[in-house]
């Protein structure tokens, strides 16, 4: 799965396995329709108690593996791009929890 900033700066989220057919309807029905596309998982998070069984299972899927690779949280890795970026001295990817560790060592 292609993920976290590319080269150009954009963020590239590819969640979980089966988060679009469990969360296309509440995408559609619910608050988050309207929103921009790389707004949408955050919506989906705010309004988590709005949501099916099975989307909400898949947004804590989603979560998980945010807390364990960084660049998937859409929000934070928006915030901390420069300092993630593939030239950066926080660009290293594993071990897990190596990217934050490196931020809140280089913190300003």
């Amino acid at each position: 799965a292609r993920h976290g900033i590319d080269p150009n700066g954009q963020v590239r989220v590819n969640p979980v396995r089966g988060f679009r057919e469990a969360c296309s309807k509440d995408i559609a029905d619910g608050s988050c329709n309207n929103q921009a596309p790389n707004m949408v998982m955050t919506c989906l998070k705010a309004h988590k108690s709005d949501l099916s069984d099975s989307c909400r299972e898949k947004i804590f899927n989603v979560q998980v593996r945010e807390a364990e690779d960084m660049r998937l949280d859409n929000a934070l890795a928006l915030a901390c791009k420069k300092d993630i970026l593939p030239r950066s001295r926080c660009s290293v990817t594993t071990p897990p929890g190596a990217q934050m560790a490196c931020l809140r060592a280089n913190r300003q």
